[in-house]
Order: structure tokens, then sequence, then C-alpha cells
């Protein structure tokens, strides 16, 4: 007999057959209730023991039994389409040790189809419940097979609406148990594979998720032993900016061009996946440096052409973080370990700007422990006034006066020390706390001025550098002038310095706060000027008050004449239009002997004075000039 058989004959006839009146005719819920007691040792009579086969049948014999009527509707059909026909194709073709052709226990008392006595006997007999239906239908019939009865001759009386024995019917109970219990775990089974499916693969690209990605990683390193390998992280810079302002379809198209690009870039043996937001990774055999970066070139070459064809403004850049480990490395094994060192060459790439590619080295893991140890005393720093502001003096070169500073700061750690802001700024940055940071330093300001005024020393203009993220606010200048207020200082004191990238980054918005800051009388300046590639633009779009020229002018080869033509170029065009200008990073006599020979007169580096506190520069401004340094 035919499993498909045996599920029409077990299933939808047995089920379907009994109404509550014949069943009660029958004594069905008598024996029920019999059995219950019997297995609970409850009813006075012996239990029937694990394997001594199934319990008697009572005096009624056959005469009681119980008449079956076909069902319309088996639940399991034996048509090509039914799930018992998936169920036998899947799982019955399998070896003995198998439980229903799946490598799990046994299922629950639950799922047998009956109580008591019956469970332990169908346990019994499928060997302690580690049997599959292999040669089921004759194991049925060799217990039947006392009353001369096979599961044959009682599929015929079932399709006949015969009557049936005890034995016949507990048989039957069984059956339709083990057979619901086999397609319920086929189906689990088949629903854990699409699960599996939808965890493994990223819906949007169809890369492999991070987790699928670290699984095949690991076996192909281990088949793959001999050859030198990167692990590389890929981040699309400013992924969150193209969101919000072309929509989250163009920025889902461009994560689908980004990993189909890096798709297209790998070979049958090398992998990649989508990590999370905008940030893939890749496995891939290691050629050299230069072989790497042409690859992630092609990469970015392929997005650039998709930008340019989506019409988008500006350029998509890519960082990318590299980690390199030879085939015999004890790290090989250690995927997350490889892909976390590949994070610190990630951040490094990002802190560079642009598209960069960075492979990984320890000083890289040393800065980012450092920075994990400090986030965690950001916020004490902030209420225990830990931050503290320094002041670094801006000189007239021909006289060495004082004509002004730079208010920069300093985080006195408990454990750590002093800190530079090239350290823990970044932290700052990314929490969301420089905001409150540099009002802090302003006030600290503030206050320093009116220290010093009550003291009787001559002040001059202290300027404040304030992060890209105070543009965005209107209430940015209304915040300086409560707090300038407060401490009775008058605006010309204060310069507010915004970077030359923090203004390419977001003109209009930079226009604005000029505009408004100029208004209120509050002096400014562009920073940084000349580390980008649009500083002559720079000029004509925004009126401020200072130029400062970035320290890279003065590391070029100042002293060649090509540098210096530019450099007197550009501050002849500065006092053109009205602003003026000043160095940063003067570091020796013939850096400043250099500017001013082209017309620049006011400096600020080492060369003059370094930063100090501000009880010492307070001492300084008594004085009212710097000594250079003599060697």
């Amino acid at each position: 007999m035919v499993l498909a058989d045996l599920a029409a004959v077990a299933s939808g006839a047995f089920v379907g057959a009994i109404s509550g009146a014949e069943a009660h005719a029958a004594g069905w819920g008598d024996f029920e209730s019999r059995s219950s007691e019997a297995s609970s040792g409850r009813s006075g009579q012996p239990t029937a023991a694990e394997g001594e086969g199934l319990p008697d049948e009572d005096a009624r014999g056959v005469a009681g039994g119980i008449r079956f009527t076909p069902s319309r509707e088996p639940a399991f059909s034996g048509g090509d389409q039914g799930p018992l026909h998936a169920f036998e194709e899947d799982l019955f073709p399998v070896s003995d040790d198998w439980w229903l052709g799946q490598r799990c226990r046994a299922p629950a008392d639950r799922w047998m189809g009956a109580a008591g006595a019956y469970s332990r006997w169908a346990k019994s007999f499928l060997g302690g419940g580690g049997a599959s239906l292999t040669g089921f239908s004759a194991r049925l019939d060799a217990v039947l097979g006392s009353d001369g009865s096979t599961m044959e001759d009682i599929g015929q009386r079932i399709m006949a609406g015969g009557f049936f024995s005890r034995k016949e019917v507990a048989v039957l109970g069984l059956t339709a148990g083990i057979l619901f219990a086999g397609c319920y775990c086929a189906s689990q089974k088949k629903i854990k594979t699409k699960v599996q499916g939808i965890l493994n693969c990223d819906s949007l690209t169809g890369l492999s998720t991070l987790e699928k990605f670290k699984e095949e990683c690991a076996a192909h390193l281990e088949e793959e032993s001999g050859h030198a390998h990167a692990i590389i992280q890929f981040d699309i810079s400013k992924f969150k900016i193209i969101n919000d302002k072309f929509g989250f379809a163009t920025g889902d198209k461009l994560l689908q061009t980004c990993g189909a690009a890096l798709q297209s870039n790998l070979t049958d043996s090398e992998i990649c996946a989508r990590c999370f937001a905008d940030q893939f990774a890749a496995l891939v055999q290691y050629d050299g440096l230069d072989a790497l970066k042409s690859r992630v070139r092609h990469i970015i070459g392929i997005m650039e052409q998709w930008r340019a064809a989506s019409n988008l403004p500006g350029r998509i850049d890519i960082h990318c973080g590299v980690y390199i480990f030879e085939g015999d490395s004890e790290s090989v094994h250690d995927i997350q370990q490889a892909l976390d060192l590949a994070g610190y060459a990630l951040q490094a790439a990002k802190r560079q700007g642009k598209s960069r590619l960075v492979v990984y080295d320890e000083s890289m893991r040393k800065v980012s422990l450092l920075h994990q140890d400090l986030e965690g005393g950001i916020c004490a720093a902030l209420e225990k006034g830990e931050l503290q502001v320094w002041f670094q003096p801006k000189v007239d070169m021909l006289t060495n006066a004082i004509i002004g500073s730079e208010a920069l700061v300093r985080w006195y750690h408990p454990t750590r020390g002093l800190l530079l802001p090239g350290v823990f700024m970044p932290l700052f940055e990314r929490s969301g706390d420089v905001l409150q940071v540099d009002f802090c330093i302003f006030e600290q300001v503030c206050n320093a001025l009116r220290h010093w005024q009550k003291s009787g020393i001559d002040v001059s203009t202290v300027s404040c550098n304030f992060s890209s993220q105070h543009l965005e606010r209107p209430e940015f200048s209304r915040k300086l002038v409560e707090i300038a207020s407060r401490y009775n200082i008058a605006h010309g004191l204060l310069e507010v310095e915004i970077t030359e990238s923090t203004m390419l980054r977001n003109p209009e918005a930079a226009n604005i706060q000029i505009r408004q800051l100029k208004s209120l009388g509050f002096r400014t300046t562009i920073d940084d000027f000349g580390s980008g590639y649009s500083s002559l633009g720079l000029l004509q779009l925004f009126a401020a008050d200072v130029i400062k020229f970035d320290r890279s002018f003065l590391k070029r080869n100042i002293s060649g004449e090509r540098a210096q033509i530019v450099l007197g170029n550009m501050i002849t065009l500065t006092r053109q239009l009205g602003m003026s200008a000043i160095c940063e990073g003067v570091e020796t006599e013939e850096q400043a002997n250099i500017l001013m020979r082209h017309g620049c007169y006011s400096a600020q580096g080492f060369y003059y004075a370094r930063p100090m506190p501000a009880r010492e520069f307070g001492k300084m401004l008594k004085i009212g000039k710097v000594f250079p340094r003599t060697v």
C-alpha cells in the first residue's frame, strides 16, 4: 500500500467518519477514558507495558466496532499537487536512522494521535522513535496480521463504509498521528529553508548578509589558506545627504548600483556582502596594493556613470578600509576580527575625506581603542568642566605685537591627562555634543575677556572655531549674542571662524550665517583657506572679514618661485577684496620673511608662540608682544 493510500485511510476517512453519536455508541469515548486511566495507574487494572502490543478489544468485539464513512475532502490527498505528494518525494527515500526523513527527535506524544498505552506502543513499534517510514506499511500489516487484516483490506472497507475492530481503529489512529507529524516536520523544514534564505540574502542588493558573509569567508579561507587575501570595508560618503535630498528611491538605487559594481569586480572565488545601511564588505585575493586600488577605482567609475546618468550633482566618494592577511596567519579564521581591523582603516579613510583607500596598521587600532575609552567620559567632560580654553597669539610680524588670538580647546582627562582636540573632537562630532563644546569654549572666552578687562589689560579680538552643524541652525547667532551679553563683551572682540570645507559643504547656509553675524557686529574668518580645490570661488562668494591661509601653503616648498607667485597673488587678491590676510602654521624665520615680502604681515604659529592656558596668555597680554624663537 502506497503512502498516499495510507494517508487517505488514516486521515480524511478516519477523521471525517466519526460523529459524536457514533463514537459514543461505539464506546470510543469510554475506551479513551479507560486507556488514560490505565496509563496513569488509577484504574486498578495492570497498565499496558511498553512494547506489549495494543490494548485488548472490549467484549463487544467487531460487532461493537466503528463504521467509517469516506470523507469527501481527505486531509491528505494522493494527488500530484497534494502536500503528501511533496512529503513523500522529499523525505521518504532516506536512511532508517532518521525520523520521518528529518534529522530531529521523534515527535512528542501529542503528535501520535493517541494517549497513554497507544503512545508507548507506537514508540516501541517504531524502534524507540528513531525509525523512518521505511517498510511502514509492512510493519502495520504484521501488527494486524493476527486478525487476518492488512492495510489494503482496511482501505477497501473504508471506501465501502465497513466496520472495524478496536485494534484496527487504534492502528488507524496511530497512522494518522505519524503521518501528521511527518507532514508537520516537512512543512517546518520548508519554512525554515525559506526563512534562512531571507536571513542570508540582502533583499535590496541581492548580496549576502553580514552573517552569511562571515560563514562563507571562513569556509573559503579554510580551502585557500595558501594565498594572501584582503578584507575590504566600503562606505559611501554622505549617503544620508543623498537619501534626504533626493529621496529613498534614489538612495536605494545607489545601493543597488554599488552592490552590482562590487559584484561585477569579483572573481568566482571572491565574496562580497552588504553589511548594513551604506556599508559593504568583500573578501578578495590580494595581488598587491596597486591592483587593489585599480579595482576600487573601477567600482567608483561605475557609480560615477550612474550618478551622471541620474543627473545628480557633485560626485560620489567611496571610503575603503583594508586589512591584509597572509594565508598562514593565525587570524585567518577570525573573520570578525579582520572586519574590525578593516573598520579601523575605514574610519581613518573617512577622516581623510573624499575617496580614499587606507590599509590597516596598528596605530589605527590604538586610536580606535583610545576613542572607545574616551567615549564614556564625554558627558562628564562637559559637566565637570574638564574642557578648558587655551589661547594662541596672532602676531604683527613687523613689530611682534599681539593683535589677537585663537581660542583652542583642551581636555584635562582624569586618567589620560591633557588631550589635544585632534584626539577627542571627532568623538564629540559623532555624538552630537560638539555644539555644546563650541558654546562652552565661547563662554569661557567671554569670561576670560571680562576678567582681563576688569584687570586693566588691553584685550584684542579672539577667534573661536565652530562646527559645521551650527550653520544649519538659525538660532546660532542668537545664542552667541546671548552669551556675549551675559558677560558684557562687545561683539567686535569676538570672531567666528568657519572652515573652507564647511563653507563648500553648504555654501548657501554659510553665506546666510556670515551675513547675519556681520550684521550683529561679530567678525568672521574663513579658516584653512587653500586646503581645498575651490578657494578662489570662496573669495567671490563670501564677504568675510579675514582670510586665514592654511598651513599647507607653507609646507609646499614655500621658497620655490612658482609657490611664491601663487601665494603673493592670493594675498594681493585678498586685500583688493577688502579682507585681511593672516597665515597660520608659521614655524621658521624664513617662512615669516617670505610672507612679509609678499605683503602678509599677520601670522600665527609655533615660531611666535605655542597655545597656552588662559592664565599664561593673560600675562602675555600685559606685555603686549611675543618674542620669536631664536633657534
